[in-house]
């Protein structure tokens, strides 16, 4: 849950950083964004069990609560 409130932060921060005429700041959160979002989709999916599970530095969280469903 809280990986993906922070790409969508991240997100926002880039277009914050468009409006008040900073793109390179916007590019440095585009791309923050757009890692953190592959991060996701490519190391917390379970294809096996088509779900996300938080991760630890010893491999998935293997628990299914609300969490799960955020991305």
């Amino acid at each position: 849950m809280f990986n993906c409130i922070y790409a969508q932060n991240l997100a926002f921060m880039a277009e914050i950083a468009q409006i008040i005429n900073k793109p390179s700041e916007g590019s440095f959160f585009t791309q923050k964004a757009s890692a953190v979002k592959n991060d996701i989709l490519t190391k917390m999916w379970n294809e096996e069990k088509k779900m996300f599970f938080a991760q630890t530095e010893e491999g998935a969280i293997d628990f299914i609560s609300i969490s799960n469903l955020f991305p």
